[in-house]
């Protein structure tokens, strides 16, 4: 998981030359803002173009007094995820203005004011700075529909239920701002709970996100399905109607052919018996995939967090037009396994893996699952566990 980065005081920002890209994200939220000419800044104490660790120049702050929709907040806007400066010290500049600007996205985060003269708070540029991290680290964009698990409150405090984060697009904002580096997006995150993000993984997080609030709150004890328990059962009809809208999952991945690589890394390859091996988040999301996609007739895709093209895509029987076949389950197209999952592989693998449900406390790990009949293996690593490495004269 994104690893909280230390973040400089809030200060209000100088009156030097303003880069183009950081104009740009400024003259958006005066719109909002238009008082707050000077918004306090959490400037990076080290940034990636003076040979530091931080990838943000620094992060926005916005103070919004609350009105009928929202209560009183703190808006943050990071700077940095996008071109700012358009020299390439950091990212290639946009071939035109209406390509993406660095990443094309600038993360939006409101959290809740908890008294009209408190500062805003510290944790929340460092959990930005966190993500954008991830995303410099891997190459991962972030954007509306995606969910971002975390390993604790976002806060680090003890006794928030905020735990993960949904995201969506900011509706206080403009969808997409163009500017003389390219154009940028605005995707929301929004501090969810436990069970929330468990029903946007099995079902939908577009819908479970455009039911919280905009605003989150450190606060909130009560979950959506506490203050409205009969949105258990249509989460639960909705998903054994529709099936899950989650095709991917980005997470720690390795796999390898047992009986030693059979071609080249940039032509279709036959794999004999691929071994896959998972993070332990991932491996947790298996049965609820071969439930909710599998069953549905969806294949479901596991994408190395490390870029590079590692990925694993489960294909049941129903889909067409893909590489793999009966005659030939398991195909590779460079450092992409296609792994056909038949229907009686299905029900083995359903109903082996069932057991991952179980609390994380009550199993051993690694769980390491074989159908030697089918020649697959998949092994989900514990939690913190790291990968093993494939062997050298594997082509992964």
């Amino acid at each position: 998981a994104p690893v909280a980065a230390p973040v400089a005081a809030p200060v209000a920002a100088p009156d030097e030359a303003v880069p183009p890209g950081l104009e740009l994200l400024r003259t958006t939220c005066l719109a909002l803002y238009p008082s707050q000419t000077c918004p306090l800044h959490f400037y990076s104490v080290l940034k990636y173009w003076q040979g530091g660790p931080d990838p943000l120049d620094c992060v926005l702050a916005f103070a919004h007094p609350g009105d009928s929709e929202v209560s009183p907040h703190w808006h943050f806007v990071t700077a940095g995820l996008s071109d700012l400066h358009g020299d390439g010290r950091v990212h290639e500049r946009a071939a035109g203005p209406g390509d993406a600007s660095g990443f094309g996205f600038e993360l939006s985060f409101r959290v809740r004011r908890e008294d009209p003269i408190s500062p805003p708070p510290q944790w929340a540029a460092r959990l930005l700075q966190s993500l954008a991290r991830y995303v410099f680290a891997t190459g991962c964009l972030i954007s509306a529909g995606d969910f971002v698990p975390w390993p604790g409150p976002l806060d680090g405090s003890r006794d928030s239920r905020l735990q993960h984060l949904l995201l969506a697009s900011d509706p206080r904002l403009p969808p997409c701002a163009q500017g003389p580096l390219g154009s940028v997006r605005f995707p929301l995150l929004l501090g969810a709970t436990a069970d929330e993000l468990a029903a946007a993984q099995a079902w939908s997080v577009p819908a479970i996100a455009s039911m919280l609030p905009i605003v989150t709150d450190m606060r909130r004890g009560e979950s959506l399905f506490d203050l409205h328990p009969e949105l258990r059962e249509m989460v639960r009809d909705q998903q054994e109607q529709h099936g899950s809208g989650l095709a991917a999952v980005t997470c720690r991945l390795m796999w390898l052919d047992e009986d030693g690589p059979s071609g080249g890394a940039a032509e279709v390859t036959t794999v004999s018996r691929p071994h896959i091996h998972v993070s332990h988040e991932a491996g947790l999301a298996l049965p609820d995939a071969l439930e909710s996609r599998l069953r549905k007739g969806r294949h479901f895709t596991l994408v190395s967090a490390g870029g590079g093209g590692h990925a694993v895509s489960l294909v049941p029987s129903a889909v067409r037009g893909v590489v793999v076949t009966e005659e030939l389950p398991y195909a590779a197209r460079g450092l992409w396994l296609h792994a056909l999952i038949s229907d009686e592989l299905l029900e083995q693998m359903d109903y082996e893996m069932h057991c991952l449900r179980l609390p994380p406390d009550r199993q051993e790990w690694p769980r390491c699952f074989r159908w030697e009949s089918k020649g697959l293996a998949i092994t989900v690593h514990g939690p913190g566990a790291t990968l093993p490495d494939p062997p050298p004269d594997s082509p992964i």
